[in-house]
């Protein structure tokens, strides 16, 4: 788990109003979800991060005053797996082998690039094909 922001809240309404400062504490995870089956293809066999995370809000003398989770659910575990098989069967993921720099093999026409390093799935927007619509490779 990552913390990734901590601040304090500094609210002000048009009539002048101040509400007392929160103190707001953001933190994510990652948990793996297991890709296996044909329409995977060579992503088959691999797990893929699902990002998790959640908000935490106490008063100004530490009182707890929120919580809100989006945690892994079975929903959201499918939901990957069913974007993981649209990338692949659309064309849209191309699977590098992970090498970076100049001269390293490129996604070719694919939105998005997919290296596996130690079974694990991490995707990156292919830069060449930021303007090209869905389903679109040239």
């Amino acid at each position: 788990m990552s913390i990734i922001s901590v601040y304090r809240t500094n609210k002000h309404a048009k009539s002048g109003y101040r509400p007392p400062k929160e103190h707001v504490i953001e933190f994510v995870w990652s948990e793996d979800v297991k890709l296996s089956g044909r329409r995977f293809r060579s992503l088959s066999g691999t797990t893929m991060p699902l990002l998790c995370g959640g908000t935490l809000v106490f008063d100004s003398i530490g009182n707890f005053l929120h919580m809100s989770l989006v945690g892994p659910t079975d929903r959201r575990h499918k939901e990957l797996q069913d974007y993981a098989a649209y990338l692949v069967k659309s064309g849209s993921l191309a699977v590098t082998d992970g090498l970076k720099g100049i001269g390293a093999p490129g996604p070719g026409l694919a939105r998005l690039a997919a290296s596996i390093d130690g079974g694990r799935v991490t995707m990156v927007r292919n830069p060449a094909m930021r303007h090209a619509a869905s389903g679109e490779h040239a």
